[in-house]
């Protein structure tokens, strides 16, 4: 029932995988990020998805919180734009 999902797959956590899935499933644009220092590659399943990169570090969280408004604010209004032309047509 989230309007915003976000997801860390740093380190690929099985639940956080499941989670990321049930959003794409319910039609979510969900945000996805990942610590840029993380050793462990991409899982396959994800590997094509656009995602955030972050530092883990005071600030990489400002850096990527700004990121994360930033990419709401124009997906909002993406969405807006797409409520509208729907309730016209």
């Amino acid at each position: 029932m989230a309007d915003v999902v976000v997801a860390d797959i740093t380190k690929g956590n099985p639940n956080v995988m499941f989670e990321l899935g049930w959003s794409l499933a319910k039609g979510k644009k969900p945000i996805v990020i990942r610590q840029e220092n993380d050793p462990e590659t991409v899982p396959f399943d994800v590997h094509g998805m656009r995602y955030i990169p972050y530092t883990n570090s005071w600030s990489g969280i400002e850096t990527l919180y700004m990121k994360i408004c930033k990419f709401i604010k124009s997906t909002s209004k993406i969405l807006n734009d797409v409520s509208i032309k729907k309730s016209e047509g």
